[in-house]
């Protein structure tokens, strides 16, 4: 998908010095229309590759949590979110509690 973008990108770039030697605002418009396209494409590349990231830090947590940790520290930390929860979110990762947190 970056590769189209990169190639929409040139494309349009073409276009826009197109319609600027020529001042045609008809190849102006085209070229503003396609630079909303690559803008689409590159917030797409960007957004998979954030849920990509993101559930691979899940993955790591949940594996963390159950491997690392014995079943007598998992029920320390549920137990010390449990009584301050108030101030859990200054001291812990979020990502850790709740639903991570299988004993």
């Amino acid at each position: 998908m970056a590769f189209v973008g990169s190639i929409v990108a040139i494309v349009s770039a073409a276009v826009g010095f197109l319609g600027i030697f020529r001042e045609n605002r008809s190849l102006l418009t085209i070229y503003t229309t396609m630079l909303w396209a690559v803008f689409a494409l590159y917030v797409a590349v960007g957004y998979i590759a954030f849920r990509r990231e993101k559930n691979h830090l899940n993955q790591r947590l949940r594996d963390e949590w159950i491997h690392n940790y014995t079943r007598d520290q998992r029920l320390l930390v549920q137990r010390q979110v449990k009584k301050d929860k108030k101030r859990w979110t200054l001291n812990f990762h979020p990502l850790l509690l709740l639903h991570h947190c299988r004993v």
